[in-house]
């Protein structure tokens, strides 16, 4: 057991939970060290705002000492950073604050939220299996299949957790500042959702690690990739 860490987050994006981890904690040399957290069970306790539920984390873990966040998991992990100074953060496959970035090709405007929203209450598991694929790749349609079904199993209320965390999006529809945290971006040159000229021209002061092959959720379709650059980072610090 590495004893370096006492305890590394994990942060999911949106429309997936905790469990989207799971191949990440068991390959990992620091996996004993790993507790990914449900981001809809955060928000019943604490409410619809990134801030406030950071601040509810940082309370309930007093002895994490690193953060990993996924998509929107980068916004709490980004908003911990602001509650620890000191704290490490891995930001992977970051979306530019869900903002209208037109000129960048990627990240999400208010206009299509609303729409996803609108989606996902006519047919709510055709629209999350759409989305998944676009995150995973069709390569990868065993894996989401059997997350859907894991994910109904977990969570009775799936469907209206998911729905109701758009809210995050919704209310949090700004930029946000990346701190100078001891950080790494890691990013997937095969991601539909966000384009590496994007990270080239934003984050190019900032560590970065590009995986070829890489979706949206690289850990998923290149785990050992990953977890070679995660492992690399987490040693180094």
């Amino acid at each position: 057991m590495n004893k370096k860490y006492k305890k590394i987050i994990l942060i999911h994006g949106w429309g997936f939970n905790s469990s989207i981890w799971n191949n990440v904690i068991e390959n990992s040399i620091y996996g004993s060290q790993m507790h990914p957290l449900n981001i809809y069970a955060e928000a019943r306790e604490s409410g619809t705002n990134i801030h406030s539920i950071a601040n509810s984390i940082a309370n309930k873990h007093p002895d994490l000492d690193c953060i990993v966040g996924w998509s929107m998991g980068c916004y709490f992990a980004n908003a911990l950073s602001k509650i620890s100074k000191k704290l490490p953060i891995v930001y992977v496959s970051f979306l530019p604050s869900f903002d209208n970035f037109s000129e960048l090709g990627c990240g999400f405007t208010k206009k299509e939220v609303e729409n996803l929203y609108d989606d996902l209450n006519k047919d709510f598991l055709n629209t999350i299996k759409k989305f998944y694929i676009m995150c995973i790749g069709k390569k990868n349609i065993n894996f989401v299949k059997q997350f859907i079904n894991t994910a109904y199993s977990l969570e009775k209320n799936y469907s209206h957790e998911v729905k109701e965390s758009l809210a995050f999006i919704k209310k949090d529809f700004i930029n946000f500042e990346i701190r100078k945290n001891k950080c790494i971006f890691i990013y997937g040159d095969d991601d539909n959702l966000c384009n590496d000229f994007y990270s080239n021209k934003i984050i190019s002061q900032f560590d970065k690690k590009i995986i070829k092959g890489g979706s949206h959720a690289l850990f998923v379709n290149k785990n050992k990739e990953f977890i070679d650059v995660l492992d690399n980072f987490l040693k180094a610090i």
